[in-house]
Order: structure tokens, then sequence, then C-alpha cells
């Protein structure tokens, strides 16, 4: 069940009648061969990495040591609560 392309992800999505999510969660433990429950804890904690990175660099801004993204936690937050961005998404 492996796809390459959105538009194949999708068709496989639309054929199983099913979510997108789902589809490719089932491919993960098809190539993984691990647990939804292992996958789905270590996405839980890198979405928690993410997410405390960020919230970091909204509260003090550094600049990176590669400098390349200079300061986008800060200028993504405030695009947050200007309302700028996918709303409750992010």
């Amino acid at each position: 069940m492996g796809f390459k392309t959105i538009a194949q992800l999708v068709g496989i999505s639309e054929e199983k009648r099913t979510t997108i999510s789902s589809v490719v969660l089932d491919h993960e433990k098809e190539i993984s061969g691990q647990s939804t429950e292992d996958l789905l804890g270590k996405m839980g904690k890198t979405w928690q990495v993410m997410k405390d990175s960020m919230e970091k660099g909204i509260e003090k801004p550094q600049i990176p040591m590669g400098g390349l993204v200079m300061g986008a936690s800060s200028k993504i937050g405030a695009a947050l609560k200007k309302g700028r961005l996918a709303g409750d998404r992010l």
C-alpha cells in the first residue's frame, strides 16, 4: 500500500473510505513493524519537543547558531496573535 504522491495518498484514502492520517499511520506500521501505540507515542513526544521549542523561541528570541531562520518563532507567534495563520491548528 505504498504511495509516492499526494494524489495517490488521497486516492487510497477515498478508496478505503478512511482518513489520510489513517492511511499514513497504516503505511508507517507496515514499513516500521511498530504498533499504533508506539508510533503515536513517538509522534506525541516529537510534537511536544516542537511545541516547547517554539514556545521557548517566542518567549525568549535567540539568534540560531546557523543564522538561517533568524527569530522565526517570534514572527510566527506574532502572526498567530493577529490571527494571520492557521487558527488553532498551530
